[in-house]
């Protein structure tokens, strides 16, 4: 069973949330956007995305390979190649690809992509979303387009469990061996912080790094350290007094603010279900028991309103 250092610090960090949300907005109102008003068929008309999609009858979805929890690929199931995926992230993805018409398994493919090549995936046509443990920054926004929260999530440190008494704070982490992704929000952080690091690619790589001796630390979001941890006797998190919190998102490309409002309405609609929706069944399947209760987040404010096309006069 996992270790968690004592800490005292409550998890009213959270509501940090909204300081950040005052930033994007401000860059979210400079990206242009379509009128409210509009019926959901209207916009998933005119999505550039879609109608590359639709050409193909397959959603290409981007998703990390090894983040149990998140999204994990079964290369031992007999299932169909979509069904070997599953995770918090994944479910999301399922849902989502479902409300945009891509109900059948053959017709939604999940690709594997690392964390310093997501932005890239959108832009080179790759994958059309990115569903992958993805937060939402000003910088970011400069090259791809943003649909969320679907999730909020702080910046956390595991180690060995052998460790605890030796690095229990910033300063010590300053004297370790730390590990986290490329051009992850952890390495701005980290460096932000003044702690030194080596950049991977992938975070399974630090995980396995920790095992060896080679890190002495893991820096990233908790919701990806829950899935390392989970079963793991040798290693602990460390709760450090980071304030950052994380906003996930879904990625897309930055041509397309039709698809960005057709996803925010998806979303929102899980929202107004509340405890009965997909989300919040994804939630409690693959993260209640690591993280404890929590509900959706709130949208970030300014994506438009759609009516949905059985509600809709057009």
């Amino acid at each position: 069973m996992s270790t968690t250092l004592p800490v005292s610090r409550a998890r009213s960090r959270l509501t940090t949330i909204a300081a950040l949300i005052s930033v994007l907005i401000v860059a979210m109102a400079a990206q242009c956007r379509p009128a409210a008003g509009q019926s959901v068929k209207d916009f998933r008309a005119k999505s550039p995305t879609l109608q590359r999609a639709d050409s193909s009858r397959v959603l290409r979805i981007g998703v990390t390979e090894e983040y149990p929890l998140m999204s994990i690929y079964d290369k031992n199931s007999t299932a169909k190649e979509s069904q070997r995926w599953s995770g918090f992230d994944v479910a999301i993805a399922r849902m989502l690809a479902r409300e945009l018409g891509f109900s059948q398994p053959e017709n939604v493919q999940f690709v594997p992509i690392t964390t310093d090549k997501r932005i890239l995936s959108l832009q080179n046509g790759d994958v059309h979303l990115v569903v992958a443990d993805f937060t939402m920054t000003d910088e970011r926004r400069k090259h791809i387009r943003f649909a969320g929260p679907y999730l909020v999530t702080t910046p956390e440190v595991m180690i060995r469990k052998e460790d605890l008494g030796r690095i229990r704070n910033i300063d010590d982490l300053r004297k370790a061996k730390v590990c986290t992704t490329g051009a992850s929000t952890t390495a701005d952080m980290l460096e932000a912080e003044h702690v030194p690091h080596t950049k991977v690619a992938r975070g399974a790589e630090c995980a396995a790094g920790l095992k060896t001796g080679q890190f002495d630390a893991h820096c990233t979001d908790e919701v990806v350290i829950a899935g390392f941890l989970r079963g793991d006797d040798t290693l602990a998190k460390v709760d450090m007094p980071f304030t950052q919190t994380e906003p996930l998102g879904i990625g897309l490309p930055l041509d397309d603010p039709y698809l960005e409002a057709l996803l925010a309405h998806y979303l929102r609609k899980q929202l107004a279900l509340g405890s009965a929706s997909e989300w919040q069944a994804a939630y409690n399947a693959f993260l209640t028991a690591s993280l404890g209760p929590k509900e959706q987040p709130q949208l970030l404010p300014g994506y438009p309103e759609l009516v949905d096309q059985e509600n809709s006069r057009g």
